[in-house]
């Protein structure tokens, strides 16, 4: 299931979020880990291709190629809650895909200027582009996802798998 992530300023409870389509999933992260390997081998380039530091060039070139995301889940009321740390005006180039085991979240950071901005602490630019997987320890329903934005957090609350099955046997009891 894919999603559209909307802003409900009027309503400040979770709404239904609307299904669009997203790119695909296996080529966004085939562009992704393209960006750091090619980023890892100019790093192996600039260290004089010097052999035995394959792993560190990997994970300095993710570092700079992926920005990271603050995620956290949590059982709330048989839904699964998923709360996703993002900037308010990198909503509309997120692109969110649930599936039963996982979410997957896409996109670019933005950066003040348009460009990719230097640190100041560092002469290596930002990353900026985003791609999480977050693996659930339950199943879920995705057709069932609701969402809201609110305080730099975007939460995603997505019914267990077999709520509804509990809910209609406990009622006709």
């Amino acid at each position: 299931m894919t999603l559209e992530l909307t802003e409900n300023r009027r309503n400040k409870d979770l709404s239904p979020i609307r299904l669009s389509g997203i790119t695909d999933i296996p080529e966004r992260a085939r562009e992704v880990h393209e960006l750091i390997a090619r980023r890892a081998y100019a790093i192996y380039e600039g260290r004089g291709h010097i052999h035995g530091h394959d792993i560190e060039d990997w994970l300095l070139a993710k570092s700079e190629v992926v920005s990271p995301l603050c995620v956290g889940f949590m059982e709330l009321n048989g839904d699964l809650k998923v709360d996703i740390g993002i900037r308010k005006s990198e909503l509309p180039q997120l692109q969110v895909a649930i599936e039963p085991w996982r979410l997957i979240v896409s996109g670019k950071r933005t950066v003040p200027g348009g460009g990719m901005a230097q640190s100041h602490s560092e002469a290596r630019p930002e990353p900026v582009e985003i791609f999480e997987v977050v693996n659930f320890p339950v199943q879920v329903e995705p057709w069932g996802a609701k969402t809201r934005f609110s305080n730099g957090l975007l939460e995603v609350s997505i019914p267990k798998a077999g709520k509804a099955e509990k809910y209609l046997a406990a009622k006709a009891a």
